[in-house]
Formats: structure tokens, sequence, C-alpha cells
């Protein structure tokens, strides 16, 4: 593995050399290798090569500084674009690189980060690894040890404070728990409320809003921690069994979390309703009669997933609209892409809904099993054959 790709080009000219095969616009595979970036087309055609090559099991998108996540059997590690193998040791797991230029690794059960050179970043103070680790989000990255929580910056260096929960940071601000009770933090680590208002429950902030609940009462807070109480929804119809006119705070509800686009989600009794933040409007149908859903969820790039008796199905948040669905299951959007899954066969959908791949039917058999698109393919199983497609559903390797 850790031979020059180059040499095996060199030999590889009889059976069907790299540097022999041409792209559409007539420039070689060999020559794009040199440069610092690769079109997506020609991205899948160069790591379908060092597969066929090297006999790897994957390989990931190029970086712009020449480096690939790869994987063999059950171990991953770091490749040039020659296929040198540059990162010190195989890990568990590698994920992808984030804006800070460090990628989450599992080692001996262990969590840490590397950098691009293959160089791990573990707790500056202890060091050690994490017993559990996420990715980097806004500059910090969420990481445990032992039984407690904290943040640490791409050095190591831990931020004040260590938590019984914690959420990753989001909008500049991190859920977290202690004592028993939900508070923010901003990243220094100081809580933006005072001991005496934590809370009973509380979400992530999205468009400056968190939902939170304290005694029997749910509303939203601003980032100050200041309560932001919903006007009067008088002119909307109810359902009988809320057939009153109440305004939204008056609703009761049990949990509330905002979304994108001005959308948040209440809990009442055992259903869900999306409020509209701008009109601070419960949405409703055509008939003026509140939409009541099973279960709401953020899956997104726009998209939540809802519920309706034992079916989900896709809703747009800039259309406010169902626009597919009848699905057992529909995962989170990753690149464009979700799964989705109907009687014990999966398939992917794009943002519009559409069934990927396209000659995918309801009479046609779909997938055995389905993994997350990353780095633009995503694996797929059918009967015994396992295999990697694009976003249009075509085999790539």
């Amino acid at each position: 593995m850790t031979a020059s790709l180059f040499k095996e080009y060199n030999h590889f000219e009889e059976k069907k050399s790299i540097n022999s095969q041409e792209d559409s616009s007539g420039s070689s595979l060999e020559a794009k290798k040199n440069k610092e970036t690769l079109t997506d087309p020609d991205q899948i055609a160069f790591r379908k090569q060092i597969i066929e090559i090297v006999q790897l099991d994957y390989v990931g998108k190029f970086s712009k500084e020449g480096v690939a996540r790869a994987k063999k059997k059950d171990e991953w590690f770091l490749i040039d674009k020659s296929a040198n193998e540059i990162s010190p040791c195989r890990f568990q797991y590698l994920g992808l690189f984030s804006e800070e230029g460090l990628a989450l690794a599992k080692i001996n059960d262990k969590y840490s980060f590397i950098d691009k050179n293959g160089q791990e970043i573990i707790d500056k103070d202890k060091k050690e690894r994490f017993n559990w680790a996420e990715s980097f989000k806004e500059g910090l990255a969420l990481v445990k040890i032992n039984d407690k929580y904290s943040f640490i910056d791409k050095n190591g260096n831990k931020i004040k404070g260590e938590f019984e929960e914690a959420k990753s940071f989001s909008e500049g601000l991190a859920l977290v728990k202690i004592d028993g009770k939900y508070s923010f933090i901003d990243k220094t680590g100081k809580e933006i409320i005072k001991e005496s208002e934590r809370f009973d429950e509380a979400t992530n902030f999205h468009q400056g809003l968190a939902g939170v609940k304290k005694g029997r009462r749910c509303y939203f807070i601003n980032k100050n921690g200041s309560p932001i109480l919903p006007p009067s929804l008088n002119t909307i119809q109810i359902p009988l069994m809320y057939k009153q006119n109440l305004t939204l705070s008056q609703l009761n509800f049990n949990a509330l979390q905002v979304f994108e686009g001005n959308l948040a989600k209440g809990e009442i009794g055992a259903n869900w309703v999306l409020i509209d933040l701008k009109k601070m409007e419960i949405l409703v149908n055509e008939m003026r009669d509140y939409r009541f859903f099973n279960d709401i969820q953020d899956i997104g790039e726009g998209k939540l997933k809802v519920k309706i008796a034992d079916k989900w199905h896709l809703f747009d948040i800039a259309t406010k609209q169902i626009i597919s669905g009848g699905y057992d299951l529909i995962d989170d959007f990753q690149e464009g892409r979700a799964r989705v899954k109907t009687n014990g066969e999966w398939a992917f959908i794009d943002k519009n809904g559409k069934l990927i791949p396209p000659e995918f039917t309801s009479k046609m058999k779909w997938f055995d099993e389905v993994y997350p698109f990353s780095e633009g393919v995503a694996q797929v199983k059918k009967g015994i054959k396992t295999f990697y497609i694009d976003k249009q559903g075509r085999t790539v390797f």
C-alpha cells in the first residue's frame, strides 16, 4: 500500500492503463492527478482506478491538499494521490474533515481527531483520547471523558465547564445540562442565564430562538435568555378537542423546537403542529383547520419529515407543503439525498421527493440495504452484490 501508485501506472498499460485512458475532453487522468482539484466526474473515475489498482474497498474524495480517506476491510486510513498511506496508524472509523481541517477518528475504542497530515489531536491537559466525541462544529468539538461532557478547540484545549449532557454549538450557543437543569453557554463556557433561571427541558437555538420548558410552561427565548411569547390566534378554527379561542401560550404545549424558515413545532397532547414564527400562527390546511401530525423531525437541507398515522412524508419548509411520502422511514438528507424505506426495501429521494435511482417504481425491487451519501457516492446492497452509486443512481464502483 505504501508503494507509489506511479509504479502501478507503469505496469498497468497492458491491462487498462490510467496513463492512456482519456476523459471526454481528451486529457489523461494521470495529468488530472497532478492538478490541485478535479471535477466530480474525474474524481469518481480517479477514485475508481485507485480502488481497482491497489485493491481497496473505498476511496473518498480528494481534498485540495491531495488527501483522501481510504478503507480496506474494516480499517480506515489516509492516502495521497499516489496512493501512499500517510496516516501513522489505521482506524476503526475515520470521519469527514471539518472546516477546521480535522476528522473524527476511532482508535482502540477511543476517539480523537487527526489533521490532513495524519497528526493526532487529543485532550491537551490529560494527554488522552476521548470516550466519545462529535465532529467539530462552529470551531469547537463536543467530547466526553468518563461521564462528563466538555468542548475542545482545534488544538485540544478545553473551554470552561464540564457537563452532565451537552449538544454541539448552534448559532454560537450550546445547550448543556448542569445539576439536573438545562442552560446555554457561549464559546467561552459562560452561561447566558442565571443559575436560578435554568430550564427543565430545552432545545438548541435556531434563527435566534430556542424552545424551552419550565414547570408546565413552554415558550421561546432569545439569545439573551428573555422569553418570547406568541400572540393570539383568534381567527383560526381549532378541532373539537381544542374548540376554544386560545393563544399559542394557552394551548399548553408540552414541547417546542425551532426549525429554519421561520418554522417551529409544538407538541399538544400526543400530537404535533407546525408554527409560523413570522405570523406566530399554527399552520392550517385549505379548510382552515389545524394540521396535526404524529411526529415532526428536521432532516436538513430545508426539509422536514412529518408522520401521519404510520407513514412518513417529506415536507418542504419553503412552500410549507408535503411534496411526497408514504414511506415507512425517511432518513436525514446527506449531500442532497435521503434514504427511504418501504416494505423492508431501500432507495433514495432527492430534495424534490423524486426516487433515486429514477427507474425504481413501486412494482420494482429496491435495494436490500443502503448507506447515506458521502463524498458523492453511496454504498448499496442488492442480493449478494455490494457496490457504490452516484447521485443519479448509476453504479460507479
